[in-house]
């Protein structure tokens, strides 16, 4: 949960609160699936919706992420996005 507060508002920053969730199911030893999401309270609306497959074992760590990026800023020519995102993590590098 995020809220910005009254004095950042005052300060002529936009009003923010923000609830971020993220689920992970574990399929099997080493896949997993997952949802992420990113919900303004002010509007009501989803900012960021993440979908995620993955593989892991005792020496590294694969995923790709699917993510709508619902964020608009027409002023500014934003608009909504989709992307993938791919990580890989080595675990002998990591501890």
């Amino acid at each position: 949960y995020v809220r910005l507060n009254e004095a950042n508002i005052q300060a002529g920053l936009v009003k923010r609160e923000e609830l971020n969730g993220l689920l992970n199911v574990r399929a099997t030893k080493h896949w997993r699936t997952g949802f992420g999401w990113r919900r303004d309270l002010v509007t009501d609306k989803t900012i960021v919706q993440d979908f995620i497959v993955a593989y892991e074992d005792d020496c590294a760590l694969f995923e790709v992420t699917y993510r709508r990026n619902r964020t608009q800023d027409l002023a500014r020519g934003l608009g909504e996005d989709n992307a993938f995102l791919v990580r890989f993590t080595l675990r002998s590098l990591v501890n």
